[in-house]
């Protein structure tokens, strides 16, 4: 058995990854990760050409990706996105609850047809099943939403304007039984900012009667895999 130390270990990774790297199999963005408020350092990975054309031949339906360097803010809300998959995991883990499925935006969107016959997609950044314990039958669903403070509140608004229009085709709740709540995970580089922004959606979600009372949660981006499991089963 090996009994790599923690140090030999993360020798052995930076070494892979290199050998990875000079093979072009992986390629690194020249930034350095970051994020709001943030003041970690590491490095960031994408699949290069060779590591594209490996996918490819064992996933005949992949198309060719020319590898480009991504927009800072692009890579700030993925890995926002990618650290709240892990805080809910750790939070379930931590409070004996279960995660019982967790899929990201390619995997959680919806495809339907709107009244109009027009084909419509609603682009979740998460879609999460809580379950209070292990193995309970009873789980709870939500749509999350990232937002670092990068969009307007009437963009916003919009984006819940989509969830509504969804919600009234009764797709969901035909294929599910319900309509998961949606949440908004959201932060911004000032905590000023942030919780200015959090209070103006709250303010413009309850000043409508489009929006139904308790279908939408608003929490800071560090704070909300712990609001939605202390808030698990509440309406």
């Amino acid at each position: 058995m090996d009994h790599q130390t923690d140090a030999s270990a993360a020798r052995t990774c930076r070494r892979v990854l290199a050998r990875l790297r000079g093979l072009r199999v992986l390629g690194v963005l020249s930034r350095r990760i970051g994020g709001i408020r943030s003041g970690s350092e590491g490095m960031i990975y994408y699949v290069d050409a060779v590591g594209d054309r490996i996918l490819r031949q064992q996933h005949p339906s992949r198309t060719r990706k020319r590898p480009e360097e991504p927009s800072a803010r692009f890579v700030d809300h993925t890995l926002a996105i990618a650290d709240l998959a892990v805080n809910f995991l750790q939070e379930a883990n931590t409070r004996g609850a279960e995660v019982v499925r967790l899929a990201p935006e390619h995997e959680a969107r919806r495809r339907y047809t709107d009244f109009l016959g027009a084909p419509q997609t609603l682009k979740p950044d998460l879609y999460v099943e809580l379950a209070e314990h292990p193995g309970d039958q009873d789980v709870e669903a939500y749509f999350v939403e990232v937002d670092l403070g990068q969009e307007s509140l009437p963009t916003l608004l919009g984006k819940c304007n989509a969830y509504e229009a969804y919600r009234r085709t009764g797709t969901e709740q035909r294929a599910y039984g319900s309509f998961p709540r949606i949440v908004w995970a959201m932060d911004a580089t000032r905590i000023q900012t942030a919780e200015r922004r959090r209070d103006s959606l709250r303010k413009g979600l309850d000043g409508s009667p489009s929006y139904p009372p308790g279908a939408y949660i608003i929490a800071p981006l560090h704070e909300t895999a712990t609001c939605l499991m202390e808030s698990y089963g509440r309406e």
